[in-house]
């Protein structure tokens, strides 16, 4: 993949925010960039980590290292692809490459996960999570998860339960809630436990814990979320389905929000959806505009949006008046106009009850700011890139 097969795909991604037939190839494009990019980074790593293994320097050598590429080997492409994909391991193929010893822990541990869950028999004295966080197997209670604490799925031995050889396969204690076509909801391994989130202030603070009931409400909900995603645009319900890997979901009592990063791409995080602001219609736009980031963020690996020290400048957003780094603001240019393009359609068709008219007054507010290129400080307009602007200003066209 190279800067010019890039450049084309950041270009096309108003046919996506506009939601119109064309976006869908653009979306299944983004995702081949994504996956050949994974897939590149992932030999790239093991060749790296056969090198330090096979150093004569002790302090380089490690039983981590050494473990990666038989796991690797043994294999098949359905678990490859599942622990590629996951977000935390593009966090560290495309961004922590320089620590090579945590990404082989994380993989080789990803693919035990895999290993286990498809053994016909074995014994587990150690559960093991996907690298996904959608599932549990083998021994041992759920870490940090009480023993009489009910699981959600109920599709496995009690906590504590050993797995023996007797058995059709390791029975995992916990299978994750799924909405769409199969997007999980994590709310309980340790990926969405530590998953960092600020609340007002920037300041990090502790979640309570769902339940059986309040989860799989939370689930319902989501569902439903969905349900409205694809009355309104098949563009934009392909979209969430192709580029969300897993909804962590925290809460609840501390408030609705949402959030992704560029790192972990396909995470999106929902915070308090059991909260009475969290509507239909708020939930809906939680997703779409965390996929509408993951999108983004495809094009950001190689495509600068912003050249030099030009990306270190703050712009104050328009609609909710947080100040952002100026890649952060031109992201939310393209991410609010995607949503008033969505909410436009959605008051259209009527593919919600209620809560359309609300959210795309949300969306307009910021678009009558004034031209949102303008206020870019003058002395860095120049470095942003140039199909990065012409994308916003089409999408604050009334």
């Amino acid at each position: 993949m190279t800067l010019t097969d890039v450049a084309p795909l950041l270009g096309r991604l108003p046919a996506v925010l506009d939601w119109v037939e064309e976006g869908t190839g653009v979306v299944a494009d983004a995702l081949s960039t994504h996956r050949r990019r994974l897939d590149e980074a992932m030999w790239s790593m093991l060749r790296r980590v056969d090198e330090l293994a096979r150093s004569s320097d002790p302090g380089v050598r490690s039983a981590t290292l050494r473990a990666l590429a038989p796991a690797w080997a043994g294999a098949d492409d359905q678990a490859r692809r599942r622990v590629t994909l996951a977000p935390a391991t593009s966090r560290r193929l495309l961004w922590a490459w320089q620590r090579p010893h945590d990404a082989a822990r994380w993989i080789t541990m990803g693919l035990a996960y895999e290993a286990a869950a498809a053994a016909s028999s074995g014994v587990l004295l150690r559960g093991l999570w996907s690298a996904l966080g959608d599932a549990h197997v083998g021994a041992g209670p759920l870490p940090g998860v009480s023993a009489p604490t009910p699981l959600p799925s109920g599709v496995g031995g009690r906590p504590g339960d050993r797995v023996t050889a007797s058995a059709l396969r390791p029975a995992p204690h916990y299978v994750a809630p799924v909405i769409g076509s199969g997007i999980p909801v994590d709310a309980w391994s340790p990926l969405a436990r530590t998953v960092h989130m600020t609340r007002t202030g920037g300041v990090a603070g502790a979640w309570p814990e769902f339940d059986e009931a309040s989860l799989r409400q939370v689930t319902a909900h989501l569902e439903g979320a969905l349900a409205g995603l694809r009355a309104t645009s098949g563009v934009a319900a392909a979209l969430v389905e192709t580029f969300t890997r897993v909804v962590v979901v925290r809460g609840p009592g501390r408030g609705f929000g949402h959030g992704s990063t560029v790192v972990d791409l396909g995470r999106t995080v929902v915070m308090d959806p059991l909260a009475s602001c969290a509507t239909p219609a708020r939930l809906t736009e939680a997703l779409l505009h965390e996929a509408m980031h993951h999108l983004c963020n495809v094009t950001v690996r190689d495509a600068i949006w912003v050249q030099g020290e030009g990306g270190a400048v703050i712009v104050e957003s328009p609609w909710t008046g947080n100040p952002l780094p100026l890649t952060t603001y031109l992201q939310a240019c393209l991410v609010w106009g995607g949503l008033r393009n969505f909410w436009r359609q959605a008051e259209a068709r009527d593919s919600f009850a209620r809560g359309a008219r609300e959210r795309l007054a949300a969306a307009e507010h910021g678009f009558g700011a004034g031209p949102l290129l303008d206020r870019i400080p003058q002395s860095v307009r120049s470095r942003v890139h140039p199909l990065v602007a012409e994308a916003v200003a089409h999408l604050e066209r009334p």
